[in-house]
């Protein structure tokens, strides 16, 4: 909806300025930065994100009402990087610096979801 004047009223995308930085610099860095990406956008059941909480550590930073709900990001050793867009149909990819960072964590998660 818009406020008194034009302006869209969109509500807080993170606690802090850091910590949206942080967010938005993590995801950037998924799309973008590191040679290796999964193409395919892979859509996620609930079951299918908790299978993923176990197996990688998620980044205490996240960017709320962007694209969807909120923007999870997770990763085992900062190599890789895999993000979830929480709307109301989970959806992602992953990406990681290099063939073999990439190959290991594809063979890791790359089950995972339905692309």
């Amino acid at each position: 909806p818009l406020r008194d004047g034009g302006v869209r009223e969109i509500g807080e995308a993170a606690p802090s300025v850091t910590e949206f930085l942080m967010g938005m610099l993590i995801y950037e860095c998924a799309l973008v930065s590191f040679e290796y990406m999964r193409e395919d956008i892979i859509w996620y059941e609930p079951e299918d994100i908790e299978q993923i909480e176990s197996l990688l550590k998620k980044y205490p930073y996240h960017v709320d009402n962007w694209f969807s709900n909120r923007i999870d990001l997770y990763t085992i050793n900062n190599e890789e990087l895999l993000f979830i867009l929480m709307g109301d149909v989970p959806q992602g990819s992953y990406s990681a610096r290099n063939k073999e960072v990439y190959d290991r964590l594809d063979a890791q998660i790359g089950s995972i979801g339905e692309a």
